[in-house]
């Protein structure tokens, strides 16, 4: 199986501390098609009604509730397999906002 990469690991290595980089990637995806889509998914109140929640014990889960519902919409959405959409993941900055 793939690794997953966070964007949130690349942040401290940019050097230019003095731009956010981050905030102009979130307004570009806000505008783009995944974007719209994400504005209009209520990930919490959907993890909240199907009662997921995060598992106490056994071992720790890598994906929040609301980030496993946004990964199952987004292979439904791309029509893609589980290798393929991590390996989307770990290169499509929209898809690591999305979720």
């Amino acid at each position: 199986m793939r690794k997953i990469r966070k964007i949130s690991e690349l942040q401290p290595t940019i050097g230019f501390t003095e731009f956010d980089i981050f905030t102009d990637y979130r307004k570009s995806f806000l505008k783009s098609e995944v974007g719209k889509i994400y504005q209009l998914i209520p990930f919490a109140d959907l993890a909240k009604s199907l009662k997921l929640k995060e598992s106490r014990s056994g071992r720790n889960s890598y994906f929040s509730p609301e980030v496993k519902i946004a990964l199952m919409f987004l292979k439904s959405y791309t029509s893609l397999s589980d290798r393929d959409l991590i390996a989307q993941l770990n290169a499509n900055i929209d898809y690591q906002i999305f979720c």
